[in-house]
């Protein structure tokens, strides 16, 4: 269902005031030939960007039971992401995104797959830039969180922290390396 503001549709200016989906299954595959599934563009080519992005033109939009496949087959790369939510929401002058996945997925590269067990990303977008509270992954054995912001999108100024850590048996069982007992690495920076 989608809530559209009257006076802003009146005056060709609108903004989705609240929209929510519910199954939304997304598969973005690129074939042998490098050909793609995306939709072009009907924009003349040097066409001038929109004056502002998409998401300032929606005040509020969840997605519940959302499903996502990624396939390269000339790259021979997959990764289906079977059950996740979104949620964003206009909180001042930004928008508060939410996304987390509710059960394993799985990834794979040249024959080799792992499981991803968790994709969560908790940030304020603005208009020229975003804070990041949280972006974290774990698959596989490995682990990473990362925090910080980026300001300014058109020339980038990246202020970010994480955290990561490496199960090395784990990892060994879904990678071809050299197998690997146990071990564990962890690093942190900014």
């Amino acid at each position: 269902s989608v809530n559209l503001g009257w006076i802003d549709l009146l005056t060709g200016s609108f903004t989705v005031q609240e929209a929510r989906i519910k199954s939304l299954a997304v598969q973005y595959v690129v074939d042998e030939q490098g050909r793609d599934n995306l939709p072009k563009s009907s924009a003349p080519e040097g066409a001038s960007p929109a004056e502002r992005p998409v998401w300032d033109t929606i005040a509020s939009l969840q997605i519940s039971e959302g499903s996502f496949l990624f396939e390269d087959r000339q790259r021979k790369l997959r990764l289906s992401l079977p059950l996740w939510q979104f949620k964003m929401a206009l909180d001042d002058q930004n928008h508060q995104v939410r996304f987390s996945t509710g059960r394993t997925g799985e990834g794979a590269f040249e024959g080799h797959s792992f499981p991803i067990e968790r994709l969560e990303l908790d940030a304020l977008l603005g208009t020229t830039g975003l804070k990041l509270k949280t972006l974290a992954v774990s698959a596989a054995g490995a682990g990473m969180e990362v925090s910080g912001s980026v300001d300014d999108f058109s020339n980038p100024d990246f202020d970010l922290a994480f955290r990561a850590g490496f199960d090395l048996g784990r990892i060994s069982t879904h990678f071809p390396i050299q197998k690997v007992q146990t071990g564990n690495v962890a690093a942190e920076g900014s």
